[in-house]
């Protein structure tokens, strides 16, 4: 699961539009490959990973922050999703943190997979302003079009 986020993350910081963005969705995406070792080496003891995880979550949720802020405020995501970015970071700290540090493991499990649905709803967020963004785009830069076959005419 993290290998396609953490593209997802580096492809987000290329086309960022501002550098306070693509800083923080970079920073969110080395955080989120450092996951994938962790969750390997998780496999074979969870004591050895505990401290990686208690970096990475912090820092990923740190990144988005900074890029839902960067986000917000440049207000060129469309509707409610430009939200998604600052929301899915302060859910690090509102509530993945504090669940995992003082409550139960279901509290614990639970707030993990409140996390994957922020992360779904920021990948929702992502493809609608990429749609956006390709039907504002100049149809004469190809650039930016999205592909399609060449009708009789061209």
């Amino acid at each position: 699961m993290h290998v396609p986020q953490a593209a997802g993350f580096f492809l987000l910081a290329r086309s960022a539009s501002g550098l306070v963005a693509r800083v923080g969705f970079r920073t969110t995406a080395v955080a989120v490959t450092v996951f994938v070792p962790a969750e390997l080496a998780a496999l074979v003891s969870a004591d050895a990973t505990g401290m990686i995880f208690a970096i990475a979550s912090p820092l990923s949720g740190l990144g988005l922050l900074v890029a839902g802020v960067a986000t917000v405020r440049r207000g060129d995501w469309p509707g409610i999703g430009r939200f998604t970015p600052l929301i899915t970071g302060l859910y690090v700290f509102v509530v993945l943190t504090p669940s995992l540090a003082m409550l139960g493991p279901i509290a614990a499990v639970l707030a993990i997979g409140g996390w994957g649905v922020c992360f779904a709803l920021l990948g929702a967020a992502t493809r609608r302003r990429l749609l956006a963004d390709r039907l504002c785009a100049d149809p004469s830069d190809s650039s930016q079009s999205i592909a399609r076959p060449a009708t009789e005419s061209e």
